[in-house]
């Protein structure tokens, strides 16, 4: 009784949580080898017009970038540079998916609703885009009793020239899902009490369990309609159409790939390309719709973050000492050690970091920064179970020193979201502790703890040096958007003349982004 109540009131909004800050997963740098355009193909397809032009001239002599995995450009279906694994001690960071293919399935709570659907939980952990126009995108939420749930909101997003509401871009839907049956009909609504456009029936049908081209097709007469793919698995780089990029994140790109990656933001919104090489490139995506032509395609649809980083990605390709890191040495990804806490960077979808800039050390391409690494603190299915038919369990805080603390029912408030409580062992439950809940990670089978105002639990798991590349950035916002939009370099604590005390020297974030090596190209701290 005591469980079924907890479920029914706490699970949908917990839910809620993880789906909503699904974009919390720390973000691995991707570093694509060369996908066999020479330069001289480059040059011919790429100086016909601006959009497709080459910003640098053929035969530069670049430092070959090792490490790259299995995510090359050419690749069909290259693994997201935020959809890393747990990373071993034998290489990259979350071992790219092979081209042509999905990541296999990583261990994690079965869903009802994504089993129903021969799915994997990618499905509601991660992001769709609109082949042909990425400005429309969709995602999924759990609803009713969390991952015993067989029903599924669809959540529309679109663009909208108004610009009325948040809400006018936004179109949802929910669905019962049946197992084995994968096409359902929907009828996707604003949230507007009086909406400005009439509600149109859509056929969706999921394809994600098909091997050769995995996605999911909306069909109507409607904006909505088309086919959706996941951002983590089609484009080379998602993070330049959701957050504005640094240098220290295209550094070390060969000037070929910039080229690509700069294309890839026209392309994945439907332009066509004059350049042969670009046109057989980009046909090869299972993703592309080339739907606008060339002299038809206006740069007023892109958004602020994709036309910042098409001018930033422009003055990179032009930058031939962009890899002087020092301002001396050129220095390529073979050159940076991994990083000795890489294993704990890419499972979870927040990862705490705090540094120490008042002692950084100077390594030449990167700091070496004092620091702790923490992530979620959490429970397993048995030990929630334990909790759940009166139990306690101890929690660990702090893999280092072995602080921990007993997390038990909370008593009268077993069915809110608070249900739970975290305090001091030896202490009854009824005492000084700290109302906490719990939300599944349907990554890792995990369950997380959180406090108020949805503040994540954390627990050391790393203290020693922090990686940091020169011309990392850092920010602060409640969202990724804004933090990237008023970023900072990184450098070590300025020292007042007067007083010789480091200013503003402590560093601190939980959305992380990093290369292949661990090392960190931008360092973001995200509010509620």
């Amino acid at each position: 009784m005591i469980r079924r109540q907890i479920v029914r009131a706490g699970w949908a909004a917990m839910v809620l949580l993880v789906l909503t800050s699904c974009g919390m997963k720390d973000r691995k740098q991707t570093y694509p080898q060369d996908e066999g355009v020479t330069q001289q193909q480059e040059q011919a397809g790429g100086q016909s017009e601006k959009h497709e032009a080459s910003g640098t001239e053929p035969g530069l002599s670049r430092k070959p970038v090792a490490g790259g995995g299995g995510n090359a450009v050419g690749a069909g279906n290259a693994s997201a540079a935020g959809n890393a694994g747990t990373a071993g001690g034998t290489g990259a960071a979350g071992n790219a998916a092979p081209a042509g293919g999905a990541e296999p399935e990583r261990p994690g709570t079965a869903v009802r609703a994504v089993q129903n659907l021969e799915a994997c939980n990618q499905l509601i952990t991660g992001s769709f885009f609109k082949a042909g126009d990425i400005r429309c995108g969709l995602s999924f939420e759990l609803t009713g009793e969390g991952w015993e749930s067989d029903r599924l909101k669809c959540v529309f997003t679109l663009p909208d020239e108004m610009h009325t509401s948040y809400y006018d871009s936004m179109r949802t839907a929910e669905i019962l899902t049946e197992k084995g049956k994968k096409a359902y009909k929907i009828t996707p609504e604003t949230m507007e009490e009086v909406p400005r456009v009439p509600a149109l029936t859509y056929t969706i049908k999921f394809a994600m369990d098909d091997e050769s081209d995995p996605h999911i097709s909306v069909k109507g007469e409607g904006g909505l309609a088309g086919d959706y793919y996941l951002f983590e698995d089609s484009l080379t780089f998602p993070d330049v159409f959701s957050r504005y990029l640094s240098r220290a994140d295209l550094c070390l790109w060969p000037t070929e790939n910039l080229w690509l990656l700069r294309n890839e933001i026209y392309a994945a919104n439907g332009r066509q390309f004059k350049s042969d090489v670009l046109s057989r490139y980009f046909s090869e995506k299972r993703w592309y719709r080339g739907i606008i032509e060339p002299d038809s395609f206006s740069d007023s649809i892109l958004s602020d973050v994709e036309s910042g980083n098409i001018s930033l990605i422009q003055k990179m390709e032009n930058d031939t000492d962009r890899d002087k890191l020092d301002g001396r040495n050129q220095y390529g990804l073979e050159d940076l050690p991994p990083a000795p806490y890489l294993q704990y960077l890419g499972r979870y979808d927040e990862t705490g970091l705090s540094g120490d800039l008042s002692q950084a050390r100077d390594m030449g391409a990167y700091y070496a920064v004092p620091g702790e690494i923490s992530v979620p603190a959490s429970i397993t299915r048995e030990q929630l179970q334990t909790v759940l038919e009166g139990g306690q369990v101890r929690v660990t805080l702090n893999e280092l020193t072995g602080e921990s603390r007993m997390l038990s029912l909370n008593p009268g408030q077993e069915d809110t979201l608070y249900g739970f409580l975290l305090y001091e062992a030896g202490e009854e439950p009824a005492g000084q502790g700290y109302e906490t809940g719990i939300r599944p990670d349907y990554n890792t089978d995990e369950y997380h703890l959180w406090q108020t105002s949805w503040d994540t639990v954390m627990k050391t798991v790393y203290r020693g040096d922090i990686y940091i590349m020169k011309g990392a950035v850092s920010g602060a916002d409640t969202g990724l958007l804004r933090a990237s939009q008023y970023q900072r370099e990184i450098l070590p604590g300025p020292v007042d003349p007067e007083t010789g005390q480091v200013i503003c020297s402590q560093l601190t974030g939980n959305r992380l982004f990093y290369n292949s090596r661990g090392h960190f190209t931008a360092i973001y701290y995200l509010g509620d």
